[in-house]
């Protein structure tokens, strides 16, 4: 019996050990039991091509085991051996969370599923080179500094199921710049603004430096991935260029077109008529572009109306969350790890892991509303509708508003 204790006593803090892995801290990324040595190590070609979730990852130190104090055999006993802990006990079969925060200022939310990235407004007017950047690189010409590390944005991303393309590159054979290339991106931001707090696109904070009377609309953002240099550094992580507005070859994040970076030819800027004073924090959304939304509109005496019906905020509550439901037939495949780098294999390396972090594939994807106006409304009319959204229980993160419809 003593025997079979000591077995079983040595297979639960294991098990434990291996499922704490999925609980992410601000040190170390997390990866798949599938990805773990028995020594706790990362394999080390995963490592030499910087895989998802993945790199950097080291295992907690583990003190040293404690000689048996008797080294005779144990004495037998014919008491049955205690059971094992059933699954339900276990760590891993406990229910995992919306979101996870995957390292240092990335969160993960599974219920749209998006990335979402700390960051404080840089900067409020002026010609535009990124949207983006991490501190201490580019904030004279990027309206938002990010402290995430790139890589580790890069590898949520993946998580969430995106996959990267390729910054632009010249093409010697064709004597031409090729556009960057990746998974097309929704980009949002979140605030405590004065209608209340949501989400507004990015675009809303652009302008067109050669025709300022244009609004900008959706920008095809794509997730470029960056590239690696010659001595293997990820090269977002050296330049700061996690958001793009014109041609890097480091681009995390970037648009799906050639724009030159020559500062007479710049074609964006920061609009002060909605870039919130210089030290403002938020959040930078990162997701898929929606494939619906529940499009309410407000109109100039206050009511909501749901497909030209009008409707309560409960009502249009109701509606979102019966939205929100997708059949299991129609779940796309739970996202895959894969490695910078790698994303002209049809193959990613290392999609085998399957789920890293905290969350999984769920029969149920969180919807957008989007609040616009009937007419000529103005933006204090919104504040009372936002206001009860988040009573019922919409996360902020959920509702999208452009201010530059509304008054």
């Amino acid at each position: 019996m003593k025997r079979t204790y000591l077995i079983i006593a040595f297979a639960v803090p294991t098990a434990f050990a291996v499922v704490s892995t999925f609980a992410v801290d601000s040190d170390f990324a997390v990866v798949s039991a599938f990805d773990v040595g028995t020594d706790g190590s990362f394999p080390a070609d995963r490592l030499e091509n910087g895989s998802s979730a993945l790199t950097r990852y080291q295992a907690p130190p583990q003190p040293p085991s404690k000689p048996d104090a008797d080294p005779s055999p144990p004495a037998r006993s014919d008491a049955p051996a205690p059971l094992p802990s059933t699954p339900e006990t276990l760590p891993s079969a406990q229910k995992k969370p919306d979101r996870a925060n995957y390292a240092e200022h990335v969160v993960i939310d599974w219920r749209f599923p998006l990335v979402e990235l700390e960051a404080r407004v840089v900067l409020r007017a002026g010609p535009l080179e990124l949207l983006a950047c991490s501190p201490g690189t580019r904030e004279h010409e990027s309206i938002l500094q990010i402290p995430a590390k790139p890589l580790r944005v890069f590898e949520a991303l993946g998580l969430i199921g995106l996959t990267p393309g390729a910054p632009v590159r010249y093409d010697a054979a064709k004597d031409q710049w090729i556009a960057p290339t990746g998974d097309r991106l929704m980009l949002r931001v979140l605030a405590e603004f004065p209608f209340g707090k949501a989400t507004m696109p990015v675009e809303a904070w652009l302008l067109d430096l050669k025709d300022r009377s244009r609004k900008i609309e959706a920008i095809p953002w794509v997730f470029a991935g960056s590239d690696r240099l010659e001595d293997g550094a990820f090269g977002a992580d050296v330049d700061g260029t996690i958001v793009c507005v014109v041609d890097f070859s480091s681009a995390l994040m970037t648009v799906g077109e050639a724009h030159s970076a020559d500062d007479e030819v710049l074609w964006l800027g920061a609009d002060p008529a909605f870039v919130p004073r210089e030290g403002t924090r938020c959040s930078l959304l990162i997701s898929a572009p929606p494939q619906d939304m529940r499009k309410a509109e407000v109109t100039a005496d206050g009511k909501l109306l749901l497909g030209g019906k009008e409707v309560s905020v409960d009502q249009l509550v109701v509606d979102w969350k019966s939205s929100s439901t997708t059949p299991q037939a129609q779940q796309e495949k739970s996202p895959q790890p894969f490695a910078p780098g790698e994303s002209d294999k049809e193959v990613a390396l290392g999609e085998s892991a399957g789920q890293v972090v905290p969350g999984e594939a769920r029969n149920s994807r969180l919807r957008l509303i989007e609040l616009s106006p009937v007419g000529k409304v103005k933006r204090d009319a919104l504040r009372p509708h936002v206001e009860a959204l988040l009573a019922a229980g919409v996360p902020a993160s959920a509702i999208l508003i452009d201010p530059r419809r509304f008054e």
